[in-house]
Order: structure tokens, then C-alpha cells, then sequence
């Protein structure tokens, strides 16, 4: 009977003990990550600044004008695109992302092509006086570019759910009953098991 008790009361402690450390160092339990609001984040965080590149870059160029604002804002909305895709990763505490990587090469070989584009001097159309015609490398780098990335957009609003997922299996905590057996009987308890 006496090591029955002394099991019991070791087990009671065990089991305690995360919970008082959590109250005396005022640490709230960590909540669960919502998959549908990481998925959210990321879908309006992509969404948005493509929509403003887009209708912007589309905006100047059935103006014929280059030079206006739109087309700075058309870019200050690529390069706002290249965080807020992952606003649902960052949600699920997952700071760098392979959708970032994505668009940041895609944003690099883009600009090459608009730089080969845009340069009559020095670029593709050195040789061929005013009235140039690119070659299709050109528009291959800036096709290519864009693809990659409205690629790396995709791939962090895909995974923006599992994410969340991976981050609450990770720091789950689960308490269940169980059975200690000892010399002569079965001891009732509580297991604690926490993951990493």
C-alpha cells in the first residue's frame, strides 16, 4: 500500500508540474493554429498585391504612357507580393518559405528581361535602330519570371494550411489516463505526453 501511495503522489507531481511552471511564470497554454485563417492569410495576401500589380502594369500600358506612376505602383506591388503570399506560414510561425524563394528568383529573371526590354542603348536592341524588335529570349526572361512568380504565390497558398497543421502537431499537449504496474497491482494515473 505504501509504495502505491508513493507512486501515486510521484505521478500527481509529474503531471502537476508543467502546469504549475506554466502558472508561475505567467505562460498562457499555446492555442491551436485555425488552417482555414493560415489559408486566408495567405490567399488575400497574394491576391492583392497581384491584383494591384496587375491592373496597374495593364493600366499604363493601354496608356502608352512608361514613365507614370502606374508602373511604379504595378512594382511597388511585386515587391510587396514577395512577403504577404506567406502571411499564412508566417501565421504558423514558419519565418522563411520556398514561395519567397520562388518569387524572388522569379521578381530577379524578370527584371533582366524588363532591363533588355527597356534599354535600346546597351541592350537587345543595340544593332536595330528605333524601331526595335526584341528577341524572343527577352520575352522568354520576363514570361518566365512572371510565371516563377505567380509560382512561389501558389505554392505558399497551398501549403499555408499544412503549415498550421505541422505547427499544432508539433506543440501538441495530450493528457490521458493511464495504468502503472507495479510489483503487486495495477496503479491508475494520468500520462503527459508533449511533442517538440
Amino acid at each position: 500500500m505504501k509504495r502505491m501511495t508513493i507512486t501515486a503522489c510521484v505521478l500527481l507531481l509529474v503531471t502537476l508540474s508543467p502546469l504549475a511552471r506554466a502558472e508561475s511564470t505567467n505562460e498562457e497554454p499555446t492555442p491551436a493554429l485555425d488552417p482555414d485563417k493560415a489559408f486566408e492569410l495567405s490567399a488575400i495576401g497574394a491576391a492583392v498585391p497581384a491584383a494591384v500589380a496587375g491592373v496597374s502594369a495593364l493600366m499604363a500600358l493601354s496608356n502608352g504612357d512608361s514613365n507614370s506612376g502606374l508602373v511604379g505602383v504595378a512594382v511597388v506591388g511585386q515587391l510587396v507580393g514577395l512577403i504577404t503570399p506567406s502571411l499564412g506560414e508566417l501565421y504558423s510561425h514558419q519565418i522563411v518559405t520556398g514561395g519567397m524563394a520562388m518569387r524572388f528568383g522569379g521578381l530577379l529573371v524578370e527584371a533582366v528581361g524588363l532591363f533588355n526590354y527597356g534599354n535600346t542603348g546597351i541592350g537587345d536592341c543595340e544593332d536595330h535602330g528605333p524601331d526595335c524588335h526584341h528577341p524572343a529570349s527577352t520575352y522568354a526572361l520576363i514570361a518566365g519570371g512572371a510565371a516563377l512568380y505567380a509560382g512561389g504565390m501558389i505554392y505558399d497558398v497551398v501549403l499555408a494550411r499544412g503549415a498550421a497543421s505541422s505547427w499544432n502537431r508539433r506543440h501538441d499537449l495530450v493528457m490521458m489516463p493511464t495504468a502503472l504496474k507495479t510489483q503487486g497491482s495495477v496503479t491508475p494515473g494520468v500520462a503527459l505526453a508533449l511533442t517538440f
